[in-house]
């Protein structure tokens, strides 16, 4: 019974990483990735459960141990939505910037060209 209940909290915490990785790293849509977390985060939750009730430990114990592994998921998750919205929010500005700045570029080019015709004409 110690080795299944040490089991779980190992595999619980790895599960958290695989949550926070899943928002941080997988190029997916952001619905994709909260149904995804949503997904192993319940499918962990009912096999914590399931453990947790096939061992000896009282019903109090239980419930406090999946409640408190229930709010470390759902912090988990509302990070990780959290997280993918900043880095959504920096890419755009990034993006925004980036045409800003090669739309300047342009510009300045066109200028370059013009000032350059302009003396060809004025010198012949």
């Amino acid at each position: 019974s110690k080795s299944r209940h040490l089991a779980t909290i190992e595999y619980g915490s790895f599960v958290l990483f695989n949550i926070i990785a899943i928002y941080s790293i997988l190029p997916l849509e952001k619905r994709f990735t909260i149904l995804l977390s949503v997904i192993i985060s319940l499918k962990n939750f009912l096999l914590l459960a399931y453990l947790l009730f096939s061992s000896k430990l009282s019903y109090i114990v239980i419930t406090k141990k999946l409640l408190c592994y229930g709010i470390i998921y759902l912090i988990a998750n509302i990070f990780g939505i959290y997280h993918q919205i900043l880095n959504t929010i920096s890419q755009e500005d990034a993006y925004k910037n980036t045409i800003k700045f090669l739309n300047g570029r342009m510009k300045l080019e066109k200028e370059k060209q013009q000032q350059v015709i302009l003396t060809l004409i004025f010198e012949s």
